[in-house]
This record gives structure tokens, sequence and C-alpha cells, in this order.
């Protein structure tokens, strides 16, 4: 019971803190759930419980690798190396001519040590949840999915609230602050809230089943009533995807609890229903969502043909969390209109920022839990209601995982790892003549997993908290010092606003100082590097070679800027870019419609301007 209320506890603190977008109510849940797994575990030791073997060590492994990024840097780590290494040389010539502080360096293996920070966070949640979760007692577990769903409902509750009463703004749940000026109950994106929801629908499903099965008619109505609320809240994401996931999660709940003795009029009558609540329901604007959607399948084809280079380039990974900072790198020829915070698929994401060893294990990690609910299943240590709903949910999130990239939202993967807690059992108990003594030994090795990640947690707490509280956004790099920018930059030294502003920094004291000239322009040059995309960067750079008498190297960065803009604003920028360029009217009109080729947004190609 203990459990039960940690876990409900838990996920109701982080629904209300944002979805987990406030940091610090994921440190108070890891500490929770990992306390409460360390209790567990106790419990387990004096009944002499055996561990899942194959399970347990693949899970251990993967933890590890997570761990590896935050050691010091790899000497064989040459991809991320090269970013460090320019990085302390550019920040110790700045230090040494008092701009700012002298840094000590510790440099890390991922190019963005506080989202990594963040992400490992997150995971050290997920692991006591499934294992928690396998412990649970039947009842339990069917307690803690009737909280979900009315958690889920909760939220659709919410969105329809801030859709057709009163717009918060971007404020989840009126209190926090998403700064993207949106909000979907717990989520920012309201397509992870439709997959969610999506996710949910197998429950009340799969109950309407159960209890057709068994003839407890009185429960029907509410499985009816349950299923159309959360078919609303996928209709209310306005998300085409969270429809076919809606409709996904409806055949897999039919096709897991279907049996031919069933198939009765009742369970023809719930799958009209739900037809006709998903035809009535969906989007008239559904076509309309396809049209005007800047990312086209086209767009995502020439991003997936980009994660082959990253993975060359990065093997083990560039980091989890980082892919938003390296990506204007290898995207800029495909998208100019804004930054990939993700690669659009959970798969690819997961293999360029944790790497092809950690990718291979995940997928060993996989079979090997698939193996283990089966023989869950065929023993019946797991009812079918819940592996009936639980195999649907991790479905929808597989299936979402294909075209978007939810784990990063602690929300999102709290209720994967529910999923998988629910359908594994606890422990066989040792028996002396069945069992090896070395299986009870290393069983007992595994106790201290929740001892070290609660000394994990609370150590980055003490140390960095203060640094993961701040979410990293260009307003507050703005607001920093010369002093707070680098020290951030030795640990993320492929966010390019952090090198932006500091070369505004160190410019404002005196502004017609070369040696203060001279070292912004080299900070400018990195925010160009890292963002070619960014028009603000590129004419900031032209701006200070121009000033410090570099004309050629100006002009390439005005070149690089002037065609990055639009028809309009060239049009706006004509005389002035017939001054830099040194046009006369014919040459301009001839270059006038010019844009960038796919060529010139190669690293190496950019790097040389």
């Amino acid at each position: 019971m203990i459990s039960l209320s940690v876990i409900i506890a838990v996920l109701l603190m982080i629904h209300l803190c944002g979805g987990g977008l406030i940091i610090e109510s994921l440190f108070i849940s890891s500490f929770a759930l990992n306390s409460t797994a360390l209790y567990h575990n106790y419990i387990n030791f004096k009944e002499k419980r055996l561990c899942h073997l194959p399970l347990a060590i693949t899970s251990g492994l993967s933890l590890i690798l997570i761990s590896l990024f935050f050691l010091p840097l790899f000497n064989f780590n040459e991809a991320v190396a090269i970013y460090y290494y320019s990085t302390e040389s550019l920040l110790t010539e700045g230090s040494q001519l008092a701009f700012f502080k002298m840094l000590e360096y510790n440099f890390s293996n991922t190019l963005n040590l506080n989202n990594s920070l963040s992400i490992f966070i997150l995971v050290t949640n997920l692991f006591p949840i499934v294992y928690l979760c396998a412990n649970l007692k039947h009842r339990h577990k069917l307690y803690l999915s009737y909280a979900i769903v009315s958690m889920t409902i909760i939220n659709v509750f919410a969105v329809l609230y801030q859709q057709e009463i009163r717009n918060t703004g971007g404020f989840i749940w009126w209190a926090w602050d998403s700064q993207t000026g949106k909000s979907f109950g717990s989520f920012v994106n309201p397509n992870h809230f439709g997959a969610y929801c999506a996710a949910i629908l197998g429950l009340p499903i799969c109950h309407f089943f159960k209890s057709l099965e068994r003839k407890k008619y009185k429960y029907l109505l509410l499985s009816l009533i349950t299923s159309a609320l959360l078919i609303f809240g996928i209709m209310l994401s306005s998300s085409m995807g969270a429809c076919l996931l809606g409709v996904i999660s409806i055949v897999t709940s039919y096709l897991f609890t279907f049996k031919r003795k069933d198939s009765g009029p009742l369970k023809t009558f719930f799958i009209l229903f739900i037809v006709l609540i998903f035809s009535t329901l969906t989007p008239l604007k559904l076509e309309d969502e396809i049209n005007t959607r800047d990312l086209n399948q086209d767009i995502r084809y020439k991003l997936f043909a980009t994660v082959p280079n990253i993975v060359k380039e990065f093997p083990i990974g560039t980091g989890p969390g980082s892919y938003r900072n390296i990506s204007p790198s290898y995207t800029g020829h495909i998208y100019s209109n804004g930054v990939f915070h993700h690669s659009e698929n959970t798969y690819f994401h997961i293999l360029q920022e944790f790497g092809i060893p950690f990718f291979i294990l995940l997928i060993f990690l996989n079979g090997i839990y698939l193996n283990k609910v089966i023989d869950n299943v065929r023993k019946k240590k797991v009812s079918k209601y819940i592996a009936s709903f639980c195999s649907t949910g991790l479905i929808v999130f597989i299936c979402h995982a294909s075209y978007d990239y939810g784990f990063h939202i602690p929300i999102y993967a709290f209720h994967i790892a529910i999923f998988y807690g629910l359908m594994l059992y606890k422990g066989q108990i040792y028996r002396k003549h069945y069992h090896s003594k070395k299986l009870l030994y290393l069983s007992k090795c595994f106790l201290f997993t929740p001892v070290i990640l609660i000394v994990s947690t609370v150590y980055i707490w003490i140390n960095l908290g203060d640094e993961l509280k701040n979410r990293n956004t260009v307003i507050e790099s703005s607001q920093l010092s010369a002093d707070d920018l680098s020290k951030r930059i030795s640990k993320s030294p492929v966010v390019w606003h952090q090198w932006y502003f500091l070369g505004l920094k160190v410019l404002e004291e005196e502004p017609e100082d070369f040696f203060r000239m001279d070292f912004a322009e080299k900070c400018f040059r990195k925010a160009a590097h890292y963002a070619p995309i960014n028009k603000d960067c590129w004419y900031t750079l032209f701006m200070i070679r121009d000033q410090l008498g570099r004309d050629d190297d100006a002009q390439k960065a005005y070149g690089f800027y002037y065609k990055l803009l639009t028809d309009k604003e060239k049009h706006q920028h004509k005389s002035e870019a017939m001054d830099v360029l040194q046009l006369t009217a014919e040459e301009y009109e001839r270059i006038r419609s010019l844009e960038h080729a796919p060529i010139d947004f190669e690293i190496s190609a950019v790097r040389e301007i």
C-alpha cells in the first residue's frame, strides 16, 4: 500500500508541476521513489526474493552507459573533445585578457551537461517506478490504473476550459510558464497530450470487455463514458496523429480482449459507439492541418537523412538533451524557419544522443522484458486485463515514437515506465535445492541500486541544483554576466546564444577597445557556426568585422546573412547590400534572388566564413 500511495502522490505532483517542467519536482519524486524502492528491497531481502537476472543486468548496464556521459572527457571521444578544446582555447584567451574570471575546466562526454543531468534525473525516476509497479499486488495495480484514468480525465477538462472558456496564455495549471504561449493540461505540445490520451484510452476499453465477459453490466456505462471523455481529449488536441493513435488503441484493445464466445450484440454496439464518437468529433479541418503544417513529410525525410552523419561523427552519442544545440549545424539546409529540438523520431533521437552502444543495449533490454512479460501472462502472474491495457498503451507509445519524441517529458515517460512495471511481477522466493546461491548473492547486490540513485540525486541537487533550475533560454542568457556565461559555455559549448551574449557583454564596457572587439568577433563567429540559420548572428558578425576593418571577412558574413532574408527583406536592404557587397545596380539584380544551396550549410563550409 505504501508503494501505491507514493506512486499516486508522485504522479499527482508531476502533473501539477507542469508535467515535470519544474525540475525540483523530479528531484523530490526521485528521492521519494528510490527511498520506497529501497524499503521494498529490504522486504524482498528478508523474504529472500530473487531478481530476474538478465533484466536486472541489462537495466544496470543501461544506467551505467548513461552515467558515462558525466565522467571526465574520454580521449577517444574525439568529436566531443574538438568542441570542448576549441572552447577552452577561446575562454582562456578571454580570461587572460580579464574579460571574465579564470575558469576551472572539467569537461564531460556530453555537449550540454545541464540538459544531460536533467534527463539523468528523469531516468532515476523511471527505474524505481518500474520496480515498484512490479511489486504491487493485483488489486493495487488496478487502483493505480483507476487513478491514472482519473488524472487523465482531469487533464481533458482542463484543456476544455483552456480552449473554450479561458486561455491560460501558456501557463500550465495557471501557475507554470511554459514559455511557448500554449499549454494543454499538464502538457505543452498538443500532440503529446493527444498521444497520452490515446495510450490511456486502452484502460476503459479493456475494462468494458472485461465487464462484458464477466457479465458485470453495471460497469459498462461507466466504461463508455470514460472512453468518450478520453476520445474527446484526443479530439481537443486537434492532432491527426493522435486520432490515428486513438484508433490503434481501440483496435488493439479489442484484439487483446476478444473472445468469440463474447462477440455478442453488446460488443458490436461498443465498437459502433466508438466509431460514431470518432466520426462525429474528428476535427473537420484535419486535411487543412496536413496541408498547412510547416514540417511536411519531405522535410522529415531530409531530417532523417542527417541521422547517419551525426551518428558517424558521434558514435557514442552527443549526450542526452544536446540534440537541439547541435541540430542547426546539420539541418540548416533543410529548414530555415526554426531549430529542430528533436529528430521527429524517438528511435533516431536516442541513437544520436545516447549512442550506438546504448541503443543496442536498449533493444536487448526490451527483448528480455518482452520474454518475461509473456512468461508472466502464461503463468498467470499478471492478469489478462492488466496485460491487455498495458500492452495497448505501450503499442500506442511505440507508434507515437515513430514520428515524434516525447521521452523528455517526465509525465509522458512516467506512464511508459508504469505500463512496463505493471506487466512484471515480484521475484521468486529462494529455494535452497532449486536455486543457485550465486543467484541469491547477485540479487542482494542489486539491493544497493536505489542507494546509488538516492546519493546521485542528492549530490546533483546540492552541487548543481541552482543551475538546473534555469532553462537556458535566449532571454535568460541575455540577462547573465560575462562570468556566468563563460562558466555555462565551459559546460555546454554548443549553445549559440551563450556565445552571442558573451560577445555583447565583453563589448559593453569598452566598445572601441580592439582586444574586446577581436574577442567578441570570435564569440559571434561561434554563435553563427552553431546557429547558421540565425540572421542576427551573421549580421552582428558582419558589423564587428566591419568595425575591425576586415572587409573581406565582413562581406562573407553579410553574404551569408543576405541569402537568409526573404524577398521582402532583401528589397528593404537593397542599398545596404549594394554598398557592402560593392555591387552595381545590374549586378545586384542578378544576385538579388540568390538563396542558400544545401552545400552552404555544410559544417566545413560554414566554419570557413
